[in-house]
């Protein structure tokens, strides 16, 4: 019997195929595929970006909102909104005690897998993770147009002035039920979260508005 370890499990994005067709330069981070960027990136006024290896983590149960509470966790005060953290990370509070965590993007160590590893350790009480990071796809949509190019896929009105920083509706987005969570902490986004079953096919629908309005795929790089 070989005394060597087994290699780490690789974790890729449903959409992975798709960004190899591209030509999608990746870096690896512990055992997860990231796209960095495409051969033909612009930095593009609007851009749709795939972060379904990027950690997230989610919380339910009526014991959750003390629990995340006691970890010094900034809360959102109603359901249907964000709230920041300050590492950056996004806290969005999706009914009276579903909270899913997004994480930052470019932390070290991010915040979801901490409170995961906490959750683990401490089985709070009626307090039960969720494993959104396989449940879900994550996508971004970065633009000043990103609410008019919204406008012909999904019915809630999207605009800045109608929906603010930190507002979430889960709703339809091209027929596909999605949760969509406004974050202006690096200018107007959209995070845009799916069933991982229908992540190329609402990929695909977004990535030709986006194309429409004159933006493009990006990679990581763009973002940050």
């Amino acid at each position: 019997m070989s005394s060597e370890s087994s290699p780490p499990v690789l974790r890729r994005s449903q959409l992975y195929h798709w960004h190899q067709q591209q030509g999608a330069a990746f870096a690896m981070t512990g055992s997860t595929l990231r796209v960095l960027r495409y051969p033909d990136e612009q930095a593009p006024a609007l851009s749709l970006t795939d972060l379904s290896t990027h950690p997230r983590v989610g919380f339910k149960g009526v014991g959750t909102r003390q629990w995340l509470r006691q970890l010094a966790i900034d809360m959102p005060q109603t359901p249907n909104c964000a709230a920041r953290q300050p590492d950056g990370s996004l806290l969005a509070r999706l009914s009276e005690h579903e909270h899913l965590l997004l994480d930052n993007l470019a932390a070290d160590a991010p915040l979801p897998a901490e409170l995961l590893r906490r959750w683990e350790l401490e089985q709070p009480s009626q307090c039960y993770a969720l494993p959104r990071a396989d449940s879900h796809s994550w996508m971004i949509l970065a633009g000043a147009d990103a609410a008019a190019m919204m406008s012909s896929l999904c019915a809630v009105d999207l605009r800045p002035q109608q929906f603010a920083d930190g507002s979430i509706a889960q709703t339809s987005v091209a027929r596909t039920n999605t949760i969509v969570i406004r974050d202006d902490n690096h200018g107007l986004r959209y995070h845009l979260l799916c069933d991982a079953s229908t992540a190329l096919y609402l990929w695909n629908i977004l990535l030709e508005s986006v194309t429409a309005f004159g933006g493009q795929a990006t990679g990581l790089e763009h973002l940050l």
